[in-house]
């Protein structure tokens, strides 16, 4: 195996492969990164959730071969080139790595330990843009549950649903959703997919948030294409292509969750609610930090008080329907949420102080937020 490219060029795709690399050698061979050359220049790595496939655009590809190397140390051995051109051969299981007069030795193993990862299907393929997804992923996958006993609640639920019925819709609803019992993150989007009949599946979190990063290099018009099948998930960007296991079990009854008649409506600009958020919990305690919200004659306080920093209270001027409320918040919960919004309009939905407030930002996206307890 041989071949030549552009440095750059091949630290980039490495660095992306690399990080689906587990940092922990929890099994010898998903440390490793195959490196292949057929027609074109080939990298792949699979970790515990999910795999990678991308190609070295514009390599010269000089002679057909496949090893295995260690991922992290190819992609440390090129963080520090400063050459424009590197050369790779391989001498039976080395990897000999050659950037101007700085030669590198990389132990290898053979190609075929590695597995199989599955492929991607373009005519069976369901198209999102790329937008919406990064999007969709942005707003969402911060929620997921980090508690080793919630299984079900470690991925997103992915739902897509055709419009019409009786034939091959144009048009899709396309739904995420992510929850961790303390808050859930809900968006949903009518999209230009083509689909029959709906699909609903958990995917990995790990795997959004891989596939997040192939995505902001997305130029306008171009798209996510996704395979679903039983058991796995693929999804071909103009990057890479990416896969992982889907996540068994139910999905917890997320809308048994959102609360049917609010009665008090706060409406502001996100970055506002932020603002307040950050200058009243920092007096709150740090080991467990709530806020006292209350809402009423057009304006909302909030105020902090804990033995080790002291008191804080911050008042704004705001738009307010309903009945006085005090409520305590989780600050954490909220500030997660408003500091992906930024400057835009929101509104929060408030029942009373022990029923989860729904934060709404425009028609698409959904947000809960349990209160704490006044015994907390």
């Amino acid at each position: 195996m041989r071949f030549r490219c552009k440095t750059a060029e091949l630290r980039n795709k490495v660095g992306i492969i690399s990080d689906v690399v587990p940092k922990q050698d929890i099994q010898p061979l998903l440390g490793n990164m195959k490196v292949s050359v057929g027609e074109q220049v080939e990298l792949s790595a699979t970790g515990p959730e999910v795999g990678i496939t991308t190609k070295i655009n514009d390599a010269e590809s000089l002679e057909a071969g496949s090893i295995l190397v260690p991922g992290r140390f190819l992609n440390d051995l090129l963080h520090y080139a400063v050459e424009e051109e590197v050369e790779v051969i391989q001498e039976d299981l080395h990897l000999i790595v050659k950037l101007g007069t700085a030669q590198y030795k990389v132990y290898g193993r053979e190609a075929e330990q590695f597995p199989d990862l599955p492929a991607f299907n373009a005519d069976e393929a369901i198209t999102i843009p790329a937008a919406d997804m990064s999007f969709m992923i942005d707003v969402t996958e911060f929620a997921v549950s980090r508690e080793p006993t919630r299984y079900d609640t470690h991925g997103v639920l992915l739902s897509i649903s055709a419009s019409g019925e009786g034939r091959r819709s144009s048009k899709a609803t396309v739904e995420m959703v992510a929850t961790d019992a303390k808050r859930m993150a809900q968006v949903t989007k009518k999209l230009p997919v083509k689909l029959d009949g709906s699909r609903e599946v958990i995917v990995p979190v790990k795997a959004f948030r891989e596939l997040r990063k192939l995505l902001p290099t997305e130029g306008e018009g171009t798209a996510v294409g996704i395979n679903i099948s039983d058991r796995q998930i693929v999804f071909q960007s103009s990057v890479a292509t990416l896969s992982a296991q889907l996540l068994t079990g139910r999905y917890p009854d997320y809308k048994a969750a959102i609360p049917k008649d609010p009665r008090r409506k706060l409406t502001t600009k996100a970055s506002t609610f932020l603002g307040l958020l950050y200058r009243a919990q920092v007096a709150a305690s740090p080991s467990l930090p709530k806020v006292e919200c209350t809402l009423g004659d057009g304006k909302v306080v909030l105020s902090a008080q804990s033995e080790e920093r002291g008191e804080a209270r911050v008042e704004q001027s705001v738009a307010y329907e309903g009945e006085p409320l005090t409520i305590l918040l989780r600050p954490e919960l909220l500030t997660d949420v408003l500091r992906r919004i930024g400057d835009e309009e929101i509104t929060i939905e408030f029942t009373d102080a022990s029923t989860p407030c729904i934060l709404r930002w425009g028609r698409d996206y959904l947000y809960l937020a349990m209160p704490m307890s006044p015994a907390a």
